[in-house]
C-alpha cells in the first residue's frame, strides 16, 4: 500500500531533522520540508489522472506501475525542458515506453490528459 501525502511528508521531515536526509544550507527545513510537500501534493494529482486514463483505457493491474513510471518520468522532462525541445524529449519518451511494450494510445493519452500536451506528427 503506497502512503499518503501526509505520510511522505512527515517521514521526509524526520529524516531532514535526524540527519538521514540532507539539508540545504541555502533554505530551511521548513521551507524544505513545504518545498517536499508542494511536489507530493503535484505528483499525487498526476498520479490520479493516469490511474482515470488507465480505468477508462482498461489497462490490466500488471501493467498500471509501469505506466505511473512512465508518468513520473514525463513528468520530469515537462518540468525541465520547454517548447520543441520538451515535445521532443516526450516523444523520444514515448517510443522507449512505447517498444517496452506498453500501448501508445495510453501513452498519448496520459501525456494529454496529465500534461495538456500532444503529439502530433
Amino acid at each position: 500500500m503506497s502512503r499518503t501525502v501526509e505520510e511522505s511528508v512527515e517521514r521526509y521531515e524526520w529524516k531532514l531533522r535526524s540527519g538521514r536526509a540532507g539539508r540545504s544550507k541555502y533554505r530551511t527545513v521548513e521551507e524544505q520540508v513545504e518545498r517536499f510537500r508542494e511536489a507530493q501534493v503535484h505528483l499525487a494529482e498526476v498520479r490520479l489522472v493516469a490511474r482515470e486514463v488507465m480505468d477508462e483505457c482498461g489497462v490490466l493491474p500488471i501493467w498500471r506501475v509501469y505506466y505511473v513510471a512512465f508518468t513520473y518520468a514525463a513528468d520530469r522532462v515537462v518540468r525541465r525542458y520547454e517548447g520543441t525541445t520538451c515535445l521532443n524529449e516526450l516523444k523520444g519518451l514515448v517510443d522507449r515506453w512505447d517498444c517496452r511494450g506498453l500501448d501508445r494510445a495510453v501513452l498519448e493519452r496520459i501525456l494529454e490528459r496529465a500534461f495538456r500536451c500532444t503529439l502530433s506528427d
